[in-house]
């Protein structure tokens, strides 16, 4: 695994100067900074501050996966195709 040019438990509020979508790491720093782990609940087990889910929530590893996503080039590969042909990424209903 490559390392990463931040630390995923604690990265900085400003997007370090790899990060290719800085409003992206904005994003992913916010929701990671709100969905922390608590103490034991009830069930004796971690869960999250904010939506009190099982620890870690879906928030909190979404947020981590947006702190990686927000490295690449938004118009590389695959997750950019959207970029230069909107019309055929179009929702099925809206068809």
């Amino acid at each position: 695994m490559a390392e990463l040019p931040f630390d995923p438990d604690d990265p900085p509020d400003d997007p370090p100067e790899q990060v290719r979508q800085p409003m992206m790491w904005r994003l992913a720093v916010r929701l990671l900074r709100d969905h922390q782990g608590a103490p034991a609940g009830p069930a004796g087990d971690p869960v999250c501050r904010a939506c009190g889910d099982p620890w870690p929530c879906r928030p909190h590893r979404i947020a981590r996966r947006g702190l990686v996503a927000a490295l690449r080039d938004p118009r590389g590969g695959r997750s950019g195709d959207w970029y230069r042909d909107p019309d055929r990424y179009r929702r099925r209903d809206d068809v």
